[in-house]
């Protein structure tokens, strides 16, 4: 027979597999048992073997496990030491036992624990790398590495997840690899057979939309979260009507692929659902007690949003605390801020009749729409309510960051200095008599200004810095209704190997009969996913509010007077 000449130092075994047959599996990268096979001779056991590897579900794997498997040779069970023993070889190897998963489990090992966070910007690898690894490559140096085709590699642990399927396929060609909750997937794969192509149509014309220009540089959805709500949630329509058959039809890619898409499907019906729930509870609130929010509303509108203001508008115009701004200079911003406050204010209690009707809708949209509805519309409001606050901080700001530019103009004149507009530097100039005397007379003008602009630019400021932390606050809400892990969380406590973010060996002991010395074997098991990869959406997110609201740079802007704008949403 052909396995009688092999013989290898290392076999890895399926674990509680203990019985006396033909073994089959592979040989290449290394040589990894998938099961035993009971038959007459060895031709007999590798027809049935070639029989099952005919199998669809068989057929979509074998590429992925390094070919076809093949008959390794006859093995005898004994029952006493608890050992297998491996009569076609030449020399028995050493055993490395791994675990085979049911079919419905959907365990499996995997060596890159960033399958569960697929972004390219911090996962795939760039041009730069790419020449780095390249370079690396040419280093005569560093000392060679062994062929990856020829050690414990990704092909390896494939072949581990695939044995069970394999072992099944023997005796059922049809069998494959879906979990007990697919029985769901295949009562509504039929609907979204029929919802796809309007599912495909509404997505695509509210993407057109969402993407009409309304601003420079910016599209329909920059300026409205309750519009980019809604083009999310199409988006995730479109993904569950692709994805349903794929996963009902178990696809053609192996059971680390389809687990990851599972659990990421799952993931987002969680979601989904979640945010429905919490939304019909918040909405039954809003419905109900609409006419008491609406007093409490108007109230908080009328009192922070225009009477505080107005009061503060003119408790600077008296000269407070002994702070002596410019009369003229002062009593304009004041009646200028406080007429266009007013003239807010007179809209406001336009829609103040209206407000009852909002919350209600407000409340119902919550209802059917789920939370994150409720919430990019509450943004969408607070933005439309603040507009006034926006309008004064924008016109006191370009005020103020003109006369710093002018500051730094005539401290240029000063020095004897001019900035080059051609060359874009700052060259040594030198100026008559009338220019130094006419800059003079500007620096001491801009010198009694200046105070009068930096208090109302500093109110107006610090009241948009409020709303954009308000806002920053709902956008971080939103995004964890949208995409929190919570069925991957879920799967992390229940079933650590759903989630697998590695593999180690252990030693483990296996105890033997009749008074026989214990045997040492390594059982290779599975670690844990870090949760820093479950959150690494929040991960990314948090660096990106830390640098945007980094304290030393608001303080900077704040001081040079830059626009202060939220995080744009298309990041």
């Amino acid at each position: 027979m052909v396995s009688s000449s092999l013989t290898t130092s290392t076999l890895f075994w399926p674990l509680g597999l203990r019985r006396s047959g033909f073994c089959y599996g592979w040989k290449v990268p290394i040589y990894c048992a998938a099961g035993v096979l009971t038959a007459e001779n060895e031709d007999e056991a590798a027809s049935t073997l070639e029989v099952a590897c005919t199998a669809r579900a068989w057929r979509a794997l074998q590429d992925s496990c390094g070919g076809q498997p093949e008959i390794l040779g006859y093995c005898e069970c004994d029952t006493r030491s608890n050992s297998i023993r491996f009569t076609s070889w030449r020399s028995q190897p050493t055993l490395v036992f791994y675990h085979r998963h049911p079919l419905s489990s959907l365990r499996f090992y995997a060596f890159d624990v960033s399958i569960f966070a697929p972004s390219p910007s911090v996962f795939s690898p760039t041009k730069s790398s790419q020449s780095f690894g390249h370079l690396l490559s040419q280093d005569f140096t560093r000392p060679a590495r062994p062929n990856s085709g020829a050690v414990f590699s990704q092909v390896s642990l494939n072949q581990f997840n695939a044995s069970t399927l394999l072992e099944a396929a023997i005796n059922d060609p049809s069998a494959r690899m879906l979990p007990a909750t697919a029985v769901v997937l295949f009562s509504i794969s039929t609907i979204s057979t029929f919802l796809a192509r309007p599912i495909y149509t509404l997505s695509k014309l509210f993407r057109a939309i969402a993407e009409t220009p309304v601003a420079p540089n910016s599209a329909l959805r920059d300026l409205c979260a309750l519009v980019q709500q809604i083009e999310v949630r199409t988006e995730q329509a479109e993904y569950f009507v692709t994805e349903i058959p794929h996963l009902r039809n178990r696809g053609e890619s192996d059971i680390t692929n389809y687990a990851v898409r599972y659990t990421q499907f799952f993931n987002s019906i969680w979601m989904i659902l979640n945010d429905v729930t919490i939304g019909m509870a918040f909405g039954s609130f809003l419905t109900e007690h609409a006419p008491r929010l609406a007093q409490s509303v108007d109230f908080i509108l009328h009192r922070y949003l225009a009477r505080d203001i107005i009061f503060t508008l003119e408790w600077l115009d008296s000269w407070p605390a002994g702070l002596k701004l410019n009369t003229e200079l002062s009593q304009f911003y004041s009646h200028a801020l406080v007429g266009s406050i007013q003239l807010w204010e007179k809209g406001l209690s336009q829609v103040t009749l209206h407000i009852p009707s909002i919350i209600y809708a407000l409340g119902i949209m919550s209802t059917f729409g789920g939370m994150s509805l409720a919430i990019s519309a509450f943004m969408d409001l607070v933005a439309v309510a603040t507009f006034h606050i926006y309008v004064c901080y924008f016109f006191a700001g370009l005020v103020y960051h003109r006369m710093l530019k002018t500051a730094g103009s005539l401290f240029n004149l000063f020095r004897g200095k001019r900035y080059n507009v051609l060359r874009n530097r700052v060259d040594t100039w030198e100026y008559d008599m009338d220019q130094l005397l006419f800059g003079t007379i500007l620096f001491t003008l801009l010198a009694f200004l200046f105070p009068t602009v930096l208090v109302y630019y500093s109110l107006f400021a610090i009241a948009r810095f409020a709303i954009l932390l308000l806002l920053a606050s709902m956008e971080f809400l939103l995004t964890l209704i949208n995409h929190f892990p919570l069925f991957a969380l879920m799967l992390s406590v229940k079933d650590t190997w759903r989630l697998p973010g590695g593999v180690y060996f252990q030693l483990r002991t296996f105890k033997s009969k009749h008074g026989l010395a214990d045997q040492f074997n390594l059982v290779i098991e599975n670690q844990v996913v870090p949760l820093s990869l479950l959150f690494f959406q929040y991960v990314e997110l948090s660096a990106v509010l830390a640098r945007h609201y980094n304290p030393l740079r608001l303080a900077w802007c704040l001081l040079k007077g830059e626009y202060l704008g939220a995080i744009p949403r298309n990041i």
